[in-house]
């Protein structure tokens, strides 16, 4: 039996994504995992609200479930929609990981910093921190981020810890290129509803029915 898992197609998502099939995997089972790229990773330039009006993220998994060209989809649960689509239902969630977002390339928030970040939600929350910060735009995978956090003169970056954690970055220290960072912890950044947590899409069969670890968070 051939299970076919489609995935965005960065290192992050597709690591992220057989982290979930993993369990999946056994005798007669092959997991394949089925790269798509989405209508976000396309356009890396425009706000995300100018790009699409639902899941710019993943319509197209969506897409590929429902044509039968994939048989489950994993992702960031952070980043789906808040409503199912006809047809499909999040199956599965593997267990959470740190939902803390990570400050790299400074050990503290201080009044003046520049700091890159898309996030309308961490924009919000670093400015009740500190209002006196430059919050200035910034998208890509997490190798993009942190190499135009040199390229603009950025103070620092805001990332998810888990996604540097399963990126492989386990300690205080990014890379030579980004100086140090630090943990935000959840009470300075409060923890965003279904952070650090995976969704497994499925196609939903006659009465299907699934609980939700996070749904107290939407």
């Amino acid at each position: 039996m051939l299970l076919r898992v489609g995935s965005r197609g960065s290192r992050l998502a597709l690591t992220q994504a057989e982290l979930a099939a993993r369990p999946l995997r056994r005798p007669g089972v092959e997991v394949a995992l089925v790269p798509i790229t989405t209508a976000g990773d396309r356009d890396r330039t425009k706000p995300f609200g100018e790009i699409g009006s639902r899941g710019v993220f993943v319509k197209e998994l969506e897409e590929a479930l429902l044509e039968g060209r994939i048989d489950v989809a994993v992702h960031s649960a952070k980043d789906m929609t808040s409503t199912d689509t006809n047809g499909l239902v999040v199956g599965a969630y593997p267990s959470r990981e740190d939902p803390r977002d990570a400050l790299c390339g400074a050990g503290e928030l201080r009044p003046g910093m520049r700091v890159g970040t898309a996030s309308i939600r961490r924009r919000a929350q670093l400015l009740a921190l500190e209002p006196a910060l430059s919050i200035e735009p910034l998208r890509g995978n997490i190798d993009t981020r942190l190499r135009k956090r040199g390229e603009r003169g950025l103070d620092a970056v805001v990332l998810a810890a888990c996604g540097l954690v399963n990126y492989g970055v386990h300690s205080s220290r990014f890379d030579g290129s980004t100086a140090t960072g630090v943990w935000l912890a959840a009470h300075a950044l409060a923890v965003v509803a279904f952070a650090a947590v995976l969704g497994v899409l499925l196609r939903a069969s006659s009465g299907s029915r699934t609980s939700s670890p996070v749904a107290l968070e939407g």
